[in-house]
């Protein structure tokens, strides 16, 4: 019986730490479950990309400076949007793994439940 114990907790641990590593984050990031949130995001990025690079050269072109703090703002404005892409598409994730510890939890209580049912028989 406490090998068993040991075994399961053995278990959990190395299952934890397998969800903790890069790769596991890159393969939840772009599985199928994300693929329609990823593909929204990765658009988004590349349109404010183009939006940046774009105001960037018009920064370089414009003459007065009113003309260069409009298309400097446009450019700020556009990379932080990126970075509030990329916010997004990360707290996604994070949403699918705090639903999956929540189901692991409920799964657990449900066995610990069971045990004292057995043990108060």
């Amino acid at each position: 019986m406490v090998d068993e114990k040991r075994g399961s907790a053995g278990g959990e641990k190395q299952e934890a730490s397998r969800e903790d590593t890069l790769r596991s984050f890159l393969r939840e990031l772009y599985g199928r479950q994300m693929a329609s949130t990823i593909a929204a995001a990765w658009i988004i990025a590349l349109v404010y990309l183009a939006l940046a690079v774009w105001s960037a050269v018009r920064f370089f072109g414009a003459a007065d400076a009113k003309s260069q703090i409009m298309w400097a703002t446009i450019f700020v404005a556009s990379i932080v949007a990126i970075g509030l892409v990329k916010i997004f598409a990360i707290q996604m994730v994070h949403r699918q793994n705090i639903k999956r510890a929540i189901r692991r939890l409920e799964a657990r209580v449900v066995q610990l439940e069971e045990r004292l049912d057995q043990k108060n028989r």
